[in-house]
């Protein structure tokens, strides 16, 4: 695996050129994906703080501790104004 600023790659060797895949540093491994996605898009107001969407996520029952410790932790710091600026920067 090769870092380039602080990003993560694969070579695949076709020739004559190599290709180089990129992939996010790290990827959220939520077990209720479908879920988070439906109340991202359907419940939540935006714009929303990490903050806020921290205090909304640990106040839904559907998600277990777990998933509500990786959305923690790997949602960036910042301001969203919609759902699909979440679901981007998780990854999702």
């Amino acid at each position: 695996m090769l870092s380039v600023n602080g990003e993560h790659s694969r070579t695949i060797d076709f020739n004559p050129i190599k290709e180089y895949i990129w992939f996010p540093k790290e990827v959220i491994k939520l077990q209720n994906t479908s879920g988070a996605r439906d109340h991202l898009k359907n419940h939540q107001k935006y714009p929303a703080t990490k903050a806020e969407l921290v205090a909304e996520c640990n106040n839904l029952s559907d998600f277990s501790e777990e998933d509500k410790k990786e959305f923690t932790s790997k949602l960036p710091g910042g301001t969203y104004n919609s759902a699909d600026d979440v679901i981007k920067a998780l990854g999702l």
